[in-house]
């Protein structure tokens, strides 16, 4: 599921002179995001170890659409073959209809803007990729097991570090 978290800085008040009672500590303002120097991200694909074990993870292509921008925190398809009046990227709540839209624009993506291939330990990666939101799919699952299709966002929030992550990376398994 995509989750957009609006970032919120905070000034902090330097209170080692002379605190009052009642003053709030704050710790110093703090960056909750690691912009790149360049403002791109990137995806990256781990490929788990198979169910059987003579297949191989090595050279499984990707296809990589941005679908959508992020425009004041809201999501506007810029896909022409996405842009279905009836599909709202915003309203979108849970990850079985997100799971759903997926594979409804796999199957109606043309040309991809990018793509990745798989090397032997099953991890790929696309680099300088834009703030937006990315559908990848499989093209060529080589002698790999079936992969669905997912919708990622650069950035992508984290909730363990608490920071926007806009290096993601994405754990897929067989099927």
């Amino acid at each position: 599921m995509l989750v957009l978290v609006p970032c919120l800085n905070l000034q902090a008040k330097d209170i080692t002179d002379n605190p009052e009672v009642g003053d709030v500590t704050i710790l110093p303002e703090e960056d909750l995001t690691k912009v790149p120097d360049n403002g791109l991200g990137s995806i990256s694909v781990e490929l788990t170890d198979p169910y059987d074990k003579y297949l191989s993870k090595e050279n499984v292509k990707f296809g990589v659409v941005q679908i959508a921008d992020i425009v004041k925190g809201e999501y506007i398809i810029k896909y022409k073959p996405f842009a279905d009046k009836d599909l709202d990227l915003n309203e979108i709540k849970t990850a079985d209809e997100i799971d759903k839209v997926a594979k409804d624009m796999a199957k109606k993506v043309e040309t991809p803007d990018y793509e990745m291939t798989t090397d032997e330990e099953g991890k790929a990666t696309c680099k300088d990729l834009p703030v937006g939101v990315y559908l990848v799919y499989v093209e060529d699952l080589a002698d790999f097991e079936t992969i669905t299709p997912f919708i990622v966002g650069i950035p992508t929030w984290d909730d363990e570090d608490e920071l926007f992550q806009y290096d993601v990376t994405v754990c897929c398994s067989g099927a």
